[in-house]
């Protein structure tokens, strides 16, 4: 097990992100020559840059946990871990290449998530660590990043996502799905088919269950960019999110 020790840490917290808030510095000024145990240390070599790390603090079911991730670039260190009060890593993600996490209520169930901001060139795409408070554990949400930019449909427990498909956002798609069991589960979709290239243009919508899906609605179009698609998304799951139930 590889150790870090204080004069490490009193370097992170020199190098750290400047919005880190003061909670958090005061959580590491405690880590005294107490080691925190389980995380990968980070050795500067004469090829690799050191990075800042990300470092902020979670209170959840009257617990305080420690989040760490390291900037974007530094590819020899952990993406994030969490830590608990016992300076002990329990928590490790196993995806690279984000770029910050936050803090929100997600799912409305008083219990605050972290959501992980992806770099891509698709946008809006992030992942998402919900607490099992059950179990006392952290768990990823099993395909979430399959889904970007979700939306919350007030009062329901359904959100829709939203995505360009190609042809230069003139084909697009949005998903509506609930989170169950840690696991997203889609339940329907609306798919754009803007592109001249394509067999048939025009707005369709459907049933899903699994990897199978049933049309129940299309709408012909002539090809070309519909700017009306973000009124049309919103409108059509808030109106209609029943019928998918």
């Amino acid at each position: 097990m590889i150790k870090i020790y204080s004069v490490l840490i009193l370097f992170i917290l020199a190098s750290c992100h400047q919005n880190q808030n003061k909670q958090a510095a005061k959580a590491f000024q405690k880590l005294d020559s107490k080691p925190i145990k389980n995380v990968a240390e980070r050795k500067p070599d004469s090829t690799h840059e050191t990075y800042p790390l990300v470092i902020d603090t979670l209170k959840i079911d009257l617990q305080t946990f420690i989040v760490i991730q390291n900037d974007p670039r530094d590819d020899k260190q952990m993406n994030l871990s969490i830590l608990n009060s016992k300076k002990d890593t329990i928590y490790v993600h196993d995806t690279y290449a984000t770029n910050g996490f936050n803090f929100e209520d997600f799912d409305n169930n008083g219990m605050l998530d972290i959501r992980l901001d992806q770099i891509t060139n698709v946008g809006g795409v992030s992942e998402l660590i919900f607490y099992d408070k059950n179990n006392k554990i952290f768990k990823a949400v099993e395909d979430f990043s399959n889904y970007p930019n979700p939306t919350k449909i007030k009062n329901t427990k359904y959100w829709y996502s939203y995505h360009r498909s190609g042809c230069a956002d003139i084909n697009w798609g949005s998903e509506l799905f609930k989170i169950e069991n840690f696991k997203v589960i889609k339940i329907g979709e609306i798919e754009g088919i803007g592109c001249e290239e394509e067999k048939e243009n025009g707005i369709f919508i459907y049933k899903t269950k699994g990897d199978s899906r049933k049309r129940i609605f299309s709408e012909k179009r002539k090809p070309g960019y519909y700017s009306d698609k973000w009124d049309y998304i919103e409108n059509y799951w808030n109106k209609n999110y029943k019928k998918f139930e």
